[in-house]
């Protein structure tokens, strides 16, 4: 009798541990497992749980943790994102209700942006040369990007050099080179026209100038119309009766001689394209078209302060006389013998 009592308790455990019987009497199932896939874009990793394939007891709660590689930043987390937490989050949470597979995305963290600002200059000359790529304003980068550039000078001028922020151009004396984008940069391709040799005859003298852009004189110098020793970066010369007037590369002009008239008075003349010298008066071209005079206006020959869209001009004894650019001529100053009689003039 003692022996079958312990036998009975015996057989309730192995039944217990066998998963044969449960409370009420009831079999206990087997808990439910579902896969977790877990994988990442480019750019970063997932270090929690890590990466691949995981399995996991229905109802589990599993800590992800995404880490971005440098110059990457963690996007959120896609695919079967129903029972995570924070889709948004770097370090969120899933919960196991089902098989799973999501992806870490990231995204590269955007470059910084630039403005690279490009002119050119001509130093006061018309149309003598551009920026042809990437072209002329303001154009935006990304910090790095290597930008070539182009500077195209016309037929009759030459490029010179790049100015302005020009650390990381790879060659500034170059009309063909690279920049390298790290900062908001302006730079400027500056152009000048080339020095033509050339003469021009006064009153009693004769002005030379060389291809250097020096310039020589010779014949009578009784009002130092002669004294050009040391002009320098001069592109055209033009002889009065008794003064000679320079034009420099940068636009601004030189003279000497005679100025009783204030024929001479041209030193804060900039921005000209061209200088005629007449008897007592001298004028200029402007870039853009419109002219200036100085000196005696008695005939009226430096009212050309009206004149606009002009290309040449000349300047004589008592008058001046421009080229338009549709080939009309307009004249100024004394009409004897006709000489301003050109109204009907089209020399295109």
């Amino acid at each position: 009798m003692k022996n079958r009592i312990l036998l009975i308790p015996l057989a309730v455990m192995l039944a217990l541990s066998g998963g044969l019987i449960g409370c009420g009497g009831e079999e206990v199932p087997e808990a439910t497992e579902y896969t977790l896939t877990i994988s990442s874009t480019a750019g970063g990793s997932v270090t929690n749980p890590g990466e691949g394939t995981f399995t996991y007891d229905d109802g589990t709660l599993v800590n992800l943790v995404a880490e971005p590689e440098a110059g990457y930043y963690f996007v959120n987390w896609i695919g079967d994102v129903d029972t995570i937490a924070n889709v948004n989050a770097v370090a969120t949470t899933i919960t196991m209700n089902d098989s799973y597979s999501i992806t870490a995305k990231f995204e590269a963290i955007p470059a910084a942006q630039y403005n690279l600002t490009i002119s050119s200059t001509t130093e006061g000359w018309l149309l003598c040369g551009n920026v042809t790529t990437p072209g002329e304003g303001t154009f935006i980068y990304s910090s790095g990007t290597v930008v070539n550039l182009v500077a195209q000078a016309e037929e009759v001028c030459q490029f010179v050099g790049w100015t302005g922020d020009v650390g990381t151009i790879a060659d500034v004396n170059a009309a063909t080179t690279t920049i390298t984008i790290n900062g908001d940069y302006s730079i400027r391709a500056n152009f000048r026209p080339y020095v033509y040799r050339m003469l021009a005859a006064g009153g009693g003298h004769t002005v030379g100038l060389k291809s250097d852009g020096t310039v020589v004189a010779v014949g009578s110098n009784a009002y130092g119309q002669c004294n050009v020793v040391g002009w320098t970066d001069i592109i055209q010369v033009s002889a009065g009766d008794w003064h000679t007037v320079g034009l420099r590369t940068d636009g601004t002009v030189v003279a000497v001689g005679d100025n009783t008239y204030g024929q001479c008075n041209v030193v804060d003349w900039s921005a000209i394209l061209q200088v005629a010298a007449g008897y007592w008066h001298t004028v200029g071209l402007k870039d853009g078209g419109t002219m200036v005079a100085v000196g005696d206006n008695y005939y009226r020959e430096c009212d050309v302060g009206g004149w606009t869209d002009i290309v040449h001009v000349a300047a004589g004894s008592r008058h001046t006389a421009g080229l338009r650019s549709d080939g009309t001529v307009v004249a100024a100053g004394s009409n004897a013998y006709g000489r301003c009689d050109v109204g009907g003039w089209d020399l295109f």
